[in-house]
């Protein structure tokens, strides 16, 4: 796939690749829903960049069979699992605040970033920031 340049390109990109059902989800927002053979990286490093405005919204479960992407501009998340692929967009804020409400708590709480030992074994966990979206701002 070639790069995507902006983020229409990216929406584009998104509802073809879920275009297959398309449904209404009990916070308001529209789910549609498709099946593609690739794996994470093709959202990681062209889709859904930063570049776009895409965050990525780090789980235990991330690999390269999954990821979650949201989009708080857009107010829209996307999710890829074994190439299931799903696309959320939300009409409001407030069906955005209550999508992302509800991933936190089907995920729990972010991993940490990545781990530090010290000379004497004593672990810290660092985290990003940014690991978890800022809706205040919305």
């Amino acid at each position: 796939m070639r790069e995507v340049k902006n983020i229409e390109e990216a929406v584009c990109v998104l509802r073809y690749l879920t275009d297959q059902h398309e449904r209404m989800n009990d916070r308001g927002c529209n789910v549609r829903s498709g099946f593609t053979q690739t794996e994470r990286y093709l959202f990681d490093f062209n889709v859904c960049r930063p570049e776009l405005g895409w965050f990525q919204y780090d789980t235990w479960q991330d690999a390269h069979y999954f990821g979650m992407w949201y989009h708080p501009e857009m107010m829209a998340t996307f999710c890829y699992c074994e190439g299931d692929c799903y696309f959320v967009e939300a009409p409001t804020v407030e069906d955005f605040k209550a999508e992302m409400e509800d991933a936190a708590r089907v995920y729990g709480n972010p991993p940490p970033a990545f781990r530090c030992i010290d000379k004497n074994g004593h672990r810290s966990n660092i985290y990003d920031k940014n690991a978890r979206p800022d809706l205040s701002n919305l």
